[in-house]
């Protein structure tokens, strides 16, 4: 009786301990690009703020053209946007993107169109770049 207590209690903490390492492997994984996601169905969702490539003195004043709209986050591109690196570089862009399509389409497809030539699968932006296809292809 003794010796299946003991059986029992070895297998429990192999499923355990087996299960403690496979859940560490998935977070690490979802994280090796340095930066936090989140899941949502099969592709991962990164936060802008998380992505790398703006100077930290340049968030305020983005912040600030985002909340004025499309001509005033134009104005910050053309004024900041070649000390910015991509992926945020192109995650602004597509910002800026969703932002003018209503007024400018053409402008909207074209900033898209840029975009698309430069970030490739493995960048963090590709799954948003991949959903906004649709619209301004």
């Amino acid at each position: 009786m003794t010796r299946y207590l003991i059986g029992l209690l070895v297998a429990v903490v192999v499923v355990v301990g087996v299960w403690q390492i496979y859940e560490l492997g998935r977070r690490n994984a979802a994280t090796e690009d340095g930066t936090r996601s989140r899941s949502v169905g099969s592709t991962r969702v990164v936060e802008s703020k998380d992505l790398r490539g703006l100077p930290p003195g340049l968030e305020p004043s983005l912040r600030s053209a985002k909340s004025q709209g499309p001509a005033a986050l134009k104005l910050w591109l053309d004024q900041y946007g070649r000390l910015v690196a991509d992926p945020r570089l192109a995650d602004i862009e597509l910002d800026y993107v969703v932002m003018v399509a209503r007024q400018n389409p053409a402008e909207a497809k074209r900033v898209f169109a840029r975009v698309r030539q430069r970030v490739d699968e493995y960048s963090p932006v590709y799954p948003r770049l991949e959903r906004l296809a649709r619209t301004y292809e």
